[in-house]
């Protein structure tokens, strides 16, 4: 299997690319805009960088796709038999793909959605929980992570972007756009209780969508009181639709990249994950998986994900990723990537 990756010499994209060269059988290739840094040259916007994917049987993208939208390649694979999986977590990104996928109206490729922690890992918690659960009426998905851990320039571009877009969810089949940072009640963590904010991530979408339970959301865990506090105070004062505007947008997005990587680039990177079925019943279920390191490992789930997929035969057109692979499929790959490297803990009821 021959395996593009799109923005393979970013952070999250040398890490899945190192990671994707473990696999037996598994060429991977590099690409970014210029073909710097010894990659490929391939500019996901330019219809004249299609020739260059075409080798490929699989296509990463790990670029920013907020900035650099991927529809156009998307459709390329689409259209060519090849295996496009995203993974971008910006829920306005996996909206225009899946508009732009709906028009190929005889697809011999694959889409895949969602694909890395969050989300990714989150869906195929949710999904194995919802597995367990006829009926559930409620899903959800909770995220805990450090915002000042440190990690690249896209990724502080998308913490600046949850602050400044609505933490969008589905309330009995309805969309519901609330502000950013809400607080959204409690839930069970770590054996006592921790309040949560809405965050705009795109699993209340993706799971509405291949899961079909009606009130779907994805939660922020705070990592103590005080950023709960804070939090709080700035969903109620703060006005982060300035963020949307170019130059605060961009000098908050350069600011945050300075703090995580250089005063604070000490800062561990553990992610909890988490997801609940009928929250605050009486019938109320979860899952929780924990990461020991954040970037590290989305590479290796992104990894796992294509792993999983030479050995399954994934429908032709858009899917989730718990559409097409599980969750122990996925961490049993991880597992035999990582060694002893990256720490998986659970997933624990």
């Amino acid at each position: 299997m021959r395996v593009l990756v799109l923005g393979g010499t970013g952070s999250l994209g040398a890490r899945v690319t190192a990671a994707l060269r473990r696999l037996d059988g598994v060429e991977a290739t590099a690409a970014n805009r210029r073909g710097r840094r010894g990659a490929l040259a391939c500019d996901v916007l330019d219809s004249a960088s299609r020739p260059a994917m075409a080798p490929f049987d699989v296509v990463v993208n790990c670029t920013d796709g907020a900035a650099a939208p991927p529809e156009r390649a998307a459709e390329y694979c689409l259209l060519s038999g090849k295996t496009f999986v995203e993974a971008s977590s910006h829920p306005r990104v996996l909206r225009q793909l899946v508009a732009a996928a709906t028009q190929v109206t005889e697809p011999t490729g694959t889409l895949v959605l969602g694909c890395g922690l969050a989300p990714g890992l989150t869906n195929l918690l949710a999904a194995a929980l919802h597995a367990q659960c006829e009926g559930a009426q409620r899903l959800e998905v909770a995220v805990q992570s450090s915002l000042l851990s440190r990690a690249g320039a896209a990724a502080c571009e998308r913490a600046i972007d949850l602050l400044a877009e609505p933490a969008e969810r589905f309330e009995r089949g309805a969309r519901v756009a609330d502000p950013p940072l809400t607080m959204a009640g409690r839930v069970r963590w770590r054996g006592g209780e921790r309040a949560v904010f809405g965050l705009g991530l795109a699993e209340a979408e993706l799971l509405h969508r291949s899961t079909k339970v009606p009130t779907t959301q994805a939660l922020l865990v705070p990592s103590a009181l005080w950023p709960t506090v804070s939090q709080r105070l700035l969903a109620l004062f703060a006005p982060w639709s300035l963020l949307r505007l170019g130059p605060l947008r961009w000098g908050a997005t350069k600011a945050l990249w300075l703090l995580r990587a250089g005063l604070l680039c000490w800062r561990p990177t553990k992610v909890e994950l988490a997801a609940y079925v009928d929250r605050g019943r009486d019938s109320e279920r979860s899952l929780s998986l924990t990461v020991s390191r954040g970037l590290d490992g989305a590479a290796l789930a992104i990894a796992a994900i294509v792993a999983r997929l030479r050995q399954t035969a994934p429908p032709r057109g858009v899917c989730s990723v718990d559409e097409v692979v599980t969750l122990d499929a996925v961490l049993g790959e991880m597992r035999g990537l990582a060694g002893t490297s990256l720490r998986l803990e659970g997933p624990t009821e």
